[in-house]
């Protein structure tokens, strides 16, 4: 199994959907290289069955490195309820977070696209990427370690299931509807060997909103083909990727991309606030088109 993982590459299709996305990350976490103490981040989501997810990562390749080794202590605070502060947090133990073994990667790397990359981006000892040689000009990251971490947190936006497994997602599956808590996650690693800030959140289930729908959409017609165009800057601290889908009847819509559509947007000649898809399509033909 460990021969496999180290020989394991992430698959073209894979890497061509999210290439441009991958680079924006890249940027974003070599930025990140100059923060003088890295911490951990936090998002919680309440959910309408009375659940509460939580996602965390770390802002540099190094501190996710050694944080996968150490792992991640998580707390939940009791703050308020039934509307009242309470004069004392109660405080509830949740885990300590690692990745899980290896072999509890290997049934899902086999179907499973993002849960191959993250084993590949934690396990691999060789991090290759089928089509490399063609793609280094876009990806252009300094460190193999860099191309893990930016590989790796993807994944595992892309897949809550897989962030688990990465011990960078937990669900809260005793929280209630009249309290409010604070989420506390601490690294384990020790300070003598790295300072990581701690990072947390206060939510509770009464904070539920409905995700937002993507706003602006918009197309333009071409000879069999049809551009369409929507705003993404308002919402990219919610989606980082999206899917396509269309339908005759407005009823029954097929999807149009198999893997998540991710955007860099960052270029000259690209328009900042929209994310742009173009479709084949029949003319004379009425369509109804949706972004998810």
């Amino acid at each position: 199994m460990v021969k496999f993982i180290q020989r394991l590459l992430i698959p073209r299709d894979f890497v061509f959907a999210v290439a441009l996305g991958c680079c924006s990350m890249a940027q974003s976490q070599q930025d990140s290289l100059a923060v003088q103490q890295p911490e951990i981040v936090v998002m919680a989501r309440p959910q309408k069955d009375g659940k509460i997810m939580l996602r965390w990562a770390v802002t540099t390749p190094l501190a996710w490195r050694k944080l996968n080794e150490y792992g991640y202590e998580v707390k939940r605070y009791t703050v308020t309820r039934n509307g009242s502060t309470l004069p004392s947090p109660i405080e509830k133990q949740l885990g300590i977070f690692k990745p899980k073994p290896l072999d509890g990667w290997m049934p899902m790397i086999e179907n499973n696209n993002n849960a191959a990359v993250m084993a590949q981006s934690i396990y691999g000892e060789a991090f290759d990427i089928e089509g490399m040689d063609h793609l280094s000009a876009i990806i252009n990251l300094a460190e193999e370690q860099e191309q893990r971490f930016t590989w790796g947190l993807y994944a595992a936006d892309q897949d809550y299931e897989v962030s688990q497994m990465a011990g960078l997602g937990y669900l809260d599956q005793e929280a209630r509807i009249n309290e409010k808590y604070v989420y506390k996650i601490t690294a384990l690693v020790p300070e003598s060997l790295m300072k990581i800030k701690e990072g947390g959140v206060f939510i509770g289930l009464q904070d539920y909103e409905d995700l937002p729908k993507p706003l602006d959409l918009a197309v333009v017609f071409f000879d069999g083909k049809s551009m369409l165009s929507w705003n993404y800057t308002i919402h990219n601290q919610i989606y980082n990727s999206y899917f396509v889908e269309r339908s005759i009847d407005g009823v029954n819509f097929k999807g149009l991309n198999n893997l998540p559509l991710t955007t860099l947007n960052n270029g000259e000649k690209t328009d900042p606030m929209r994310m742009f898809y173009t479709d084949s399509i029949s003319n004379g033909q009425t369509w109804i088109s949706r972004v998810n």
